[in-house]
């Protein structure tokens, strides 16, 4: 294995008061898969979303340490989407939703709007032959990306990240759900990939990271307890742990109290925390979504919360809000209804995301809520981000990276396609 091109420096985080990461340090080298392996709620997940930045929408989440990509420093020296863009993540369960496969095989290219059809075609198939799939898709560029197989959503959503400008890949169990002949075609193409651009990912199974990585890591108890060659790690592991994970597939850590430090920094987000059930940034600051207020908790606290967040509160539920109430708390009320697990009508729907660009222009930061926060909010949200000039397949990826259950219908996904095509032929006509 080659020199470090990750290093992750004695990384902690964790969510308010609840440290998930006590203390991380690991390395990926600059070619080769590096397996991380650990116990169910070990934090692996959380360790891959910190280190592409996707647990910042939460203002509950909290970190310290240093994570460098080359020379560059990545938590304080770089936006969060210049991070995302060289260290992705291919999320757990992953899936594509919309457009062709053309759309979404050039979706993270910089400036992929302004070519034309034919330079987009000739494109799309330098991003599929970049990274082998030029036999499997590169005559299949005009279907639909939800008639791919789930491996082959997988593979296409890799080779987007590479276009996007990676330097290093992330993956999050990238083999479940997948059949044994869907899991070999994806090992093969992990394989290709990891000769250009070096790989972290999680996997539960033992089997796979034999097979794959170069050096295998144990996190358990938030702390890298192991990182060490594949052979080393599964012949002779050099921790108890590791002896046990290796022989039971579990671990028992003593669960140790966090360093002090730790325990400081944790009350002390607990304490700033202002976030309302179900809250995330999209745009940090800017735009964001919640639930209902009082659907889960006090609703005078949720109110005063919001407050303190926004100064436009965009209610999607049919029943209209109180805006007087709303007042009291410095927020602004405006109501746009729309029908549980619907979608509002086109024009409208435009006016709105015209409506909440103007906001935001002004520096009104402006939340977004239905009944449960998800369906009807998760969908406008991605709307503003395609009126803001995202691309439909970047907006829907966007806010499901911010929160998975966001979108809740197919009939959801079709509008903000729909809405993509309307902006377009309007901004053409």
């Amino acid at each position: 294995m080659s020199e470090p091109l990750l290093r992750v420096d004695r990384l902690a985080a964790g969510f308010g008061q609840r440290v998930v990461l006590r203390d991380v340090s690991l390395t990926v080298p600059s070619s080769g898969i590096v397996g991380l392996l650990g116990p169910a709620g070990s934090g692996k997940s959380t360790l891959l979303r910190a280190l592409a930045r996707l647990n910042e929408p939460l203002p509950s989440f909290w970190r310290r340490g240093s994570v460098f990509l080359g020379a560059r420093e990545l938590l304080t020296g770089e936006s969060s989407d210049a991070v995302r863009r060289q260290l992705p993540l291919l999320a757990q369960k992953a899936r594509l939703f919309t457009r062709s496969v053309l759309e979404n095989a050039i979706a993270e290219v910089v400036g992929e709007r302004r070519f034309s059809r034919e330079d987009k075609r000739s494109l799309a198939l330098e991003v599929l032959a970049r990274v082998g799939l030029e036999e499997l898709l590169g005559e299949r560029l005009d279907e639909p990306v939800v008639a791919l197989s789930l491996a082959e959503q997988r593979m296409l959503a890799l080779a987007r990240l590479v276009a996007g400008g990676a330097r290093c890949l992330m993956a999050d169990e990238p083999l479940r759900d997948l059949s044994e002949a869907e899991a070999e075609q994806l090992c093969e193409m992990l394989e290709r990939l990891q000769r250009r651009w070096p790989l972290l990912i999680v996997t539960h199974d033992q089997g796979v990271a034999q097979r794959l990585c170069d050096e295998v890591a144990l996190l358990a108890d938030g702390v890298i307890v192991e990182q060490n060659p594949r052979e080393v790690f599964f012949e002779t592991p050099t921790s108890s742990l590791a002896r046990d994970f290796r022989r039971y597939g579990n671990c028992w850590p003593k669960n140790p109290t966090p360093p002090s430090e730790l325990a400081a920094i944790a009350d002390d987000a607990f304490e700033r925390r202002v976030q309302p059930g179900g809250f995330h940034w999209i745009l940090p600051r800017q735009l964001g979504g919640t639930q209902q207020p009082g659907l889960l908790y006090d609703r005078q606290a949720e109110l005063q919360a919001l407050g303190r967040l926004c100064a436009v509160l965009v209610t999607l539920t049919e029943e209209p809000p109180d805006a007087e109430e709303l007042a009291r708390y410095g927020m602004r009320s405006v109501h746009f209804p729309i029908e549980d697990m619907g979608v509002p009508e086109l024009t409208a729907a435009a006016d709105l995301c015209r409506e909440i660009d103007s906001w935001l222009g002004d520096g009104k930061s402006t939340v977004l809520h239905c009944r449960a926060g998800l369906g009807r909010t998760g969908t406008m949200l991605a709307c503003v981000l395609v009126y803001r000039g995202e691309n439909v397949v970047r907006a829907i990826d966007r806010v499901r990276s911010v929160n998975p259950y966001y979108i809740q219908s197919e009939s959801q996904l079709a509008f903000i396609d729909q809405l993509g095509q309307y902006l377009a032929a309007s901004a053409g006509g």
